[in-house]
């Protein structure tokens, strides 16, 4: 996509480059450190970095195990219930270097089977390699989706390193 005429057009733009790990796609980080890269440098080179801000989403996706692609769907989670969701579970959190990104798998035991699941979401590790990309790429921030769930982890990074603009007037 050419984002050209956008990026001269708009007084500013915000990407959201976190829809790599949808409900439809099999089981990945929905936001993998690699691929927001990828994305950024081909990005800042039509739109110029004082005008573009990153998206960040805080929330996971649940996988059944196994993948059956055209037929499997992930359902999604709050970041928060996703780690309510390992300890329930005995679950051991790993974290995926390559994508900065936690996951951790568990089974569920019915009556007469066992279902295997995997979930990938956003722990403080995860966040923090995000936006270490605002002050990499020079570019205006972040936009968070979805803020109406809060995420003490994503906060306390935010908080300890930016400084936070208030971009709505008040009424």
């Amino acid at each position: 996509m050419d984002y050209t005429v956008l990026g001269q057009a708009a007084d500013y733009l915000l990407i959201l480059s976190y829809a790599w790990g949808l409900t439809v796609g099999p089981p990945s980080p929905t936001t993998p450190t690699f691929m927001n890269q990828t994305f950024l440098d081909y990005a800042i080179t039509m739109i110029p970095y004082e005008k573009l801000f990153t998206g960040l989403s805080i929330i996971g996706y649940v996988w059944q195990r196994p993948y059956i692609f055209g037929i499997s769907t992930a359902n999604s989670l709050t970041t928060n219930a996703a780690i309510e969701l390992a300890v329930q579970n005995n679950a051991t959190i790993m974290f995926d270097n390559n994508s900065q990104a936690p996951y951790f798998e568990y089974t569920e035991h019915l009556s007469d089977s066992q279902v295997n699941y995997i979930v990938w979401f956003k722990d403080a590790r995860s966040i923090d390699a995000l936006m270490n990309f605002v002050p990499e790429y020079g570019i205006q921030g972040a936009g968070i989706w979805n803020i109406m769930t809060f995420f003490a982890q994503m906060w306390l990074v935010i908080n300890s390193q930016y400084e936070i603009a208030k971009v709505l007037p008040e009424y």
